[in-house]
């Protein structure tokens, strides 16, 4: 390490010290015997900041972040699991205070805190505002209440398609696409400005049962039946008192008021205690009688090598983002993956997996090399697959090999089908005075990928045939991993089709309405653990900031990194001209930021063409507000 990394090492060590730094520990287990001669207390789980699929590793840099407010739904059911199977706490104030939630995991914490209800223990929930997945969840409650100036932001299913073909053209970009699937309506995103009738067809077969879905879980809700949750959707949004009329909510009250209210139902005391950190994980601050005890747990943060237990456990291995080549640490890496994979295939304690997906697809080499790696841990051990808000395309195709698929019934699954082509730069070379010239040696295809000239007829026959192959392996791979268990297959399912989880189960796509706990239940009988609350370990941990720090002090490989090279989209955005579109986009991001998301994925997508050449991407531009 050279000596100004040293001293930047030692400056920082020094800037942290004042602050409390914690190390995060497993949350302590109740003791039955000694709960019973305690008196009974009620618990406080406030829901805010982010839900994500796991929880961000904890350093002393989040001090300085928002990582610490984002939870993972699986640390959220622990919690809850914590409260109904122990004996130690009356009742639950189950507090909404805005959390980005979306639909699936507000399912699954529901589920969890529906157990607490059947332990006998009554949940009151509390809110100023809730949207619709909100809603889902303090569905569980035994009583909501609102506060008086809040809103129950009800209101049904609003999607949007959004294309660029128009900000190409005026940039002078042509998008040269092939496609194979009648339904494989991704690259229309860049070559049309409204979608095709095929498209069309999809999107509302997908909004019809998810509807209907809503429906039912609204009227479940409160206690009625799906005609009643749709005159419900129907009749939104809600100012709070409009909710309490409609019988949406309990009552009107701030939250002291809802406080009382579950002490009574609890049969506590006004004065009794809450405790607001039930099951969460405890922290442990810096002793610092001991000089060494801060740089211990310093390097202990800094250690990417902490021990693991080696019980006989279900492993689970998060697949989040898009699917690429090589390694990404925002999304689903292909050697990152293959990995983790092997890591579980090699482990003894390791009884059985579950593959959690969330992800559109990619890259479909990717994709192919990670459904590879999962044939070959699915021959040593059983290996499940939990579906989240997506598994669509590659994400479905790494699904396949899973000898049992859990889906939420409003995941979107399948589009089978891939995407290929390339953006042609000519017109914008044009508009900001690049010209070019020439040369050729070899065949009539020399040229194929050239981003000044789209496919000539011979170059386009030659890269459908290259696309019917990788199609035809994905075929052939969800034939081979589905079996019997699929439904008019060719006819139905394949073209790039996608589907809600719910008609996934009717097709044969998947075979079960669960999430992630049923999941690994499921795993642990089939590796031989008890199915009630096995050992469960995370195969592949996010790297906490701290040991990416370190790696950069060190000049760490930056081989994890796949962002070192200029993005094609920063190109486009530079120039005098472009850097107003820029600020333009800046704008949109503060004013309307679901959209913004989705227009930086069809950005990324864009230079995805430029590296991939085919790819196997859902059409996860939709958005879909609940």
């Amino acid at each position: 390490m050279s000596s100004r990394k040293c001293l930047l090492l030692i400056a920082t060590i020094f800037l942290l010290l004042p602050f409390a730094i914690v190390r995060s520990e497993e949350p302590k287990k109740e003791d039955k015997k000694t709960n019973e001669t305690k008196s009974k207390i009620a618990v406080q789980f406030t829901v805010e900041g982010g839900v994500a699929e796991q929880s961000p590793e904890e350093s002393p840099l989040q001090l300085f972040g928002d990582n610490a407010r984002i939870v993972g739904v699986r640390d959220w059911v622990k919690r809850f699991e914590m409260v109904a199977t122990g004996d130690r706490v009356g009742g639950v104030l189950l507090v909404i205070d805005d959390p980005l939630l979306d639909w699936p995991h507000a399912l699954i914490m529901r589920d969890a805190l529906e157990k607490i209800k059947k332990a006998g223990r009554p949940i009151v929930a509390y809110a100023d505002v809730l949207t619709t997945p909100q809603f889902l969840l303090a569905g569980a409650a035994d009583k909501i209440f609102l506060s008086p100036g809040g809103m129950v932001l009800i209101n049904g299913l609003h999607a949007r398609q959004h294309f660029m073909k128009g900000s190409l053209d005026k940039l002078g970009i042509q998008a040269d696409m092939i496609h194979i699937g009648s339904h494989k309506s991704f690259a229309e995103q860049f070559t049309l400005t409204q979608p095709s009738k095929q498209s069309e067809e999809m999107m509302n077969w997908l909004l019809d049962d998810l509807y209907a879905q809503l429906g039912e879980q609204i009227g479940h809700a409160r206690g009625k039946d799906d005609a009643a949750g749709k005159a419900w959707i129907d009749g939104g949004p809600y100012t709070a008192q409009q909710a309490l009329d409609a019988g949406l909510v309990d009552g009107l009250n701030n939250r002291l008021d809802a406080t009382i209210a579950l002490k009574l139902l609890a049969g506590l005391n006004p004065d009794d205690k809450l405790d607001r950190s039930f099951g969460a994980k405890k922290s442990q601050g810096i002793d610092f009688s001991n000089p060494f005890a801060f740089f211990k747990i310093f390097a202990d943060l800094a250690s990417s090598s902490k021990p693991e237990s080696d019980k006989p456990a279900v492993g689970i291995i998060y697949a989040d983002g898009q699917i690429v080549s090589g390694r990404n640490l925002s999304g689903i890496g292909s050697l990152s993956a293959i990995a983790s994979i092997e890591k579980a295939r090699k482990d003894d304690s390791i009884k059985a997996v579950v593959l959690r997906i969330n992800s559109p697809g990619g890259s479909a080499l990717a994709s192919e090399e990670i459904h590879a790696a999962l044939v070959k841990l699915k021959a040593a051990k059983p290996l499940i697959v939990s579906c989240g808000s997506l598994a669509a395309s590659g994400g479905y195709y790494i699904a396949a090999p899973a000898e049992r698929i859990f889906t939420e019934p409003s995941s979107l699954i399948g589009s089978i089908g891939v995407v290929g082509g390339k953006m042609v730069l000519k017109g914008f070379y044009d508009w900001i005075g690049v010209s070019s010239f020439q040369y050729t040696r070899g065949g009539a295809k020399a040229g194929i990928f050239d981003e000044n000239t789209p496919f000539t007829p011979a170059e386009k026959e030659w890269y459908l045939t290259s696309m019917t192959q990788v199609y035809d392996q994905f075929v052939s791979a969800v034939k081979d991993g589905r079996g019997d268990k699929l439904k008019s297959f060719e006819e139905k399912i394949t073209g790039g089709k996608v589907f809600t989880g719910r008609q996934a189960v009717e097709n044969g796509l998947a075979d079960e309405i669960g999430g992630l706990s049923q999941a690994i239940a499921f795993a642990a009988t089939r590796g031989g653990l008890k199915a009630d609350n096995p050992e469960v370990r995370v195969i592949n941990k996010p790297e906490n900031p701290m040991q990416k720090f370190f790696k950069g002090l060190s000049g760490g490989n930056d081989d994890d990194d796949t962002s070192a090279t200029v993005s094609s989209t920063k190109l486009l955005l530079a120039g005098s001209k472009c850097a107003e579109l820029s600020d333009l986009l800046n704008g949109l991001r503060r004013l309307d930021p679901s959209t913004m998301t989705i227009i930086e994925r069809q950005l990324h997508a864009f230079e995805m063409f430029q590296s991939e050449k085919i790819l196997m991407l859902s059409p996860f531009e939709i958005d879909v507000k609940p």
